[in-house]
C-alpha cells in the first residue's frame, strides 16, 4: 500500500507523459491566443500572458486577447507579424464583445478609430487575426460570424467567419 502511494505521488510531482509537467498547463490557463501572421502569409496563435486568465470565462479571455490584437504593433518585415496598433488600429480602445444570437460583436472607440486601407491578402489576414483571436479564446465554432462596430456603433466589418485555409500546418 505504501509502496503504490509513493509511485503515486511520485508520477504525480514528475508531471504527465507528455514531458510539460504542471508548469506548462498553469502557463497556458494564465494566456490567451491572438493570432498573428507568420513569414509565410499564414495565421499562427501566440500565446500572451493574462493576469488572471485561468479564471475569466471565455467572453473575458477574448476581449483581453482583442485588447491585445488591437494593441499589438508591429513594424513590417517583424515576424510574426500584425497588422493592428499603432496607427492603423481599429480602434484606441476596445469597449466589448458579446454575444448576440449567432453572431459575436465586438466594439471598438477611439481617436484612432480609423483603420489603413489594406487590400487583398492583408485585409484578409487583418479580418483573420481578429476572426480567430475571438472564436479561439470564446471556445466557439469557427463557423460563428464575428461582427466589428466601430465609432458612433458604425459596422466595420460584417461577419467575418473565421477560415481554416489561413492558418499555419
Amino acid at each position: 500500500m505504501a509502496v503504490a502511494t509513493l509511485v503515486a505521488l511520485t508520477a504525480s510531482a514528475c508531471g504527465d507523459d507528455d514531458g510539460k509537467g504542471a508548469a506548462s498547463a498553469e502557463a497556458s490557463g494564465s494566456s490567451v491566443k491572438v493570432f498573428m501572421v507568420d513569414d509565410d502569409g499564414n495565421l499562427v496563435g501566440v500565446e500572451k500572458e493574462v493576469d488572471g486568465a485561468e479564471q475569466m470565462r471565455p467572453q473575458g479571455r477574448a476581449l483581453a486577447a482583442v485588447k491585445l490584437l488591437v494593441s499589438t504593433t508591429t513594424a513590417k518585415g517583424d515576424s510574426p507579424l500584425s497588422h493592428w496598433g499603432g496607427r492603423c488600429a481599429a480602434g484606441a480602445k476596445v469597449e466589448g464583445l458579446e454575444e448576440e444570437g449567432r453572431v459575436i460583436s465586438v466594439r471598438v472607440n477611439g481617436p484612432a478609430g480609423v483603420m489603413c486601407s489594406r487590400s487583398g491578402a492583408e485585409l484578409t489576414q487583418q479580418r483573420q487575426q481578429l476572426a480567430w483571436t475571438v472564436i479561439e479564446n470564446m471556445g466557439a465554432d469557427p463557423s460563428t460570424p464575428v461582427r466589428l462596430y466601430g465609432p458612433n456603433r458604425a459596422v466595420m466589418w460584417e461577419d467575418v467567419v473565421a477560415s481554416e485555409k489561413v492558418l499555419a500546418d
